[in-house]
């Protein structure tokens, strides 16, 4: 009967969770752009010299990587302390058995909103990488200045 009524909490969160990845792409999409924008005269210097596009793509990915890896670090972390002061509030009510807890650490799930996590993150940074592989070397090397 408790799970018939906690269904409900969990849709809710499966509609927060992508939302959230849906945020995260875009946010991570964003932040590259604006890098790689600022980065243009590098990038076209660097396949000036002989740099691969896959290099240069396979570098932007790995950025974009660490970028995901470390807010899904902190994003943990501030998900553990209000998970932990949401636990307190809710235990606090009335005539609700100890043994009840409302949010419980799942290392399978917290595993796959990683995963999804890095894969949408680094997938968003792929367009502004991909863009930044096919820009014209001499027009870029011009424009930009020493």
């Amino acid at each position: 009967r408790a799970s018939d009524r906690l269904s409900y909490f969990r849709q809710l969160s499966i509609i927060l969770g992508s939302v959230s990845l849906v945020v995260t792409a875009l946010l991570i999409s964003t932040i590259m752009a604006v890098s790689i924008n600022g980065r243009y005269g590098r990038f076209a210097a660097l396949r000036a010299i002989g740099v691969s596009r896959r290099t240069l793509m396979s570098g932007l990915s790995a950025e974009s990587l660490i970028l995901c890896v470390a807010s899904a670090a902190v994003g943990l972390a501030l998900g553990l302390v209000t998970a932990g002061q949401l636990e307190r509030i809710l235990s606090d009510f009335p005539g609700l058995p100890e043994s009840i807890r409302f949010f419980v650490l799942q290392p399978r799930q917290l595993a796959i909103a990683a995963t999804l996590l890095i894969l949408v993150g680094v997938g968003a940074a792929l367009v502004p990488a991909y863009r930044v592989t096919r820009l014209p070397i001499a027009e870029t090397l011009h424009r930009e200045e020493p």
